[in-house]
Parts: C-alpha cells; structure tokens; sequence
C-alpha cells in the first residue's frame, strides 16, 4: 500500500478488512481527486448528497442494471 494511504487508517482494531481494501482504497482515490480539482469540502458533501440520493432512486426500479448503477453510486457515496 502506498505510504500515504497509511495516514488516512483508524486503529486497526476498529476498521474492518472491507473498510481498509476497500472503501479506504476508493476514497483516497476520490479524495486526491476532489484536491486536483480543487472541490471544497461543502462541494464533496453536496456531491455525497447528490449520489446518494440518486442511488436510492435508482433502487426503486425492477431493473438489474439500473440496480447495479444505484449500488455503484451508493458506494461511490458511503467512500
């Protein structure tokens, strides 16, 4: 793992195997984005709003797909 992913990790006894692997990995990765692109952190929240919103939209309908879209957003989201 890179080093600096390693500062953003909570006492190991607290984070669960799917946070450090997972949901970390993803919201570094959205974090660094969000930087370069200079969004604020009232921006990033406005946007977890958004998306997560629209993900439990999109679990209304009887469609996989649009399903699976509504999950994609959601875990863009709780990243």
């Amino acid at each position: 793992m890179p080093a600096a992913i390693e500062g953003t990790y909570k006492d190991r006894d607290v984070e669960g195997l799917l946070d450090i692997y997972f949901y970390r990995r993803v919201g570094f990765a959205l974090a660094q984005l969000f930087a370069r692109l200079r969004l604020t952190p009232t921006g990033v929240t406005l946007l977890s709003g958004i998306f997560g919103l629209a993900a439990g939209h999109l679990y209304y309908y009887r469609d996989l797909g649009v399903n699976l879209l509504g999950m994609g957003l959601h875990i863009i989201q709780r990243a």
